[in-house]
């Protein structure tokens, strides 16, 4: 059986408390398999990621976005500094896959010090 150093893997939903060289690993090697984003330069992908726009926060503090709405939203935002607009069903894919990955080997959950609800 393999040994593993960690057992759960916690997602920062606002990136304000943990900052983990995994999550940019985990990204580098999601983009680097999908066709895609396997031309993108990796390193300025996840620094659009890291920078989300305060509109698109703004919007979600309000309710106006869903989690869901939002996490496509960022990555759509991530992919538009490449001239790439994928389909939303083309970021769910990605998503999905990344996940479900991990999933496999992890417990995982999500952490927030966020002072709205992010339902």
């Amino acid at each position: 059986m393999e040994s593993r150093k960690y057992s759960l893997l916690l997602f920062d939903l606002d990136d304000t408390l943990l900052h983990s060289s995994w999550f940019e690993n985990g990204i580098i090697q999601t983009l680097g398999l999908h066709p895609l984003s396997v031309t993108l330069e990796k390193n300025k992908f996840i620094e659009h990621m890291l920078h989300v726009p305060q509109s698109l926060l703004d919007m979600f503090k309000e309710g106006e976005l869903t989690t869901r709405e939002f996490t496509r939203a960022r990555w759509r935002s991530a992919f538009s500094h490449f001239d790439v607009s994928p389909k939303t069903e083309l970021i769910d894919e990605m998503l999905i896959s990344l996940f479900t990955e991990l999933r496999k080997r992890y417990k995982l959950g999500i952490v927030t010090n966020g002072i709205y609800d992010p339902k």
